[in-house]
């Protein structure tokens, strides 16, 4: 949470040629140039073919985080209230029990019967910045 700097409403990214499927384009936040990523994409909840053609899960708002000067924006569908939740109820390192590309999922949340993935944005600025 300490690398999330605010939550703005969708602001159409400036597109890049040649950029990874993931990368949305850029904005300008205050003055400074902003990478922004669309999570689905990069977290393969959504096709680059249906991003590309306004599919039916249009992103709302851009989170915008940091790490040290850089600054990038997820894009996201919806915000919800944050939570505290208790310890006893995360399960951690679930990676080595998994399948699947979950490496940005360090974590599952019970939620009463309902089990909810914990995306690290930390794990996402490194996949980012490191492409």
């Amino acid at each position: 949470i300490l690398s999330i700097q605010e939550v703005i409403r969708y602001v159409e990214p400036t597109k890049i040629p040649e950029s990874p499927p993931y990368f949305a384009g850029i904005v300008n936040i205050r003055g400074k140039v902003t990478t922004v990523v669309s999570l689905a994409v990069l977290l393969g909840a959504r096709d680059v073919a249906e991003e590309e053609s306004g599919g039916e899960a249009e992103d709302n708002f851009i989170i915008i985080c940091r790490r040290g000067s850089v600054q990038v924006g997820l894009l996201v569908r919806d915000v919800s209230t944050m939570y505290r939740v208790r310890q006893k109820d995360i399960e951690w390192n679930i990676d080595s029990q998994m399948g699947g590309d979950i490496e940005m999922v360090p974590a599952l949340l019970k939620a009463g019967e309902n089990l909810v993935g914990i995306i690290s944005v930390e794990r996402i600025l490194d996949k980012v910045l490191t492409k």
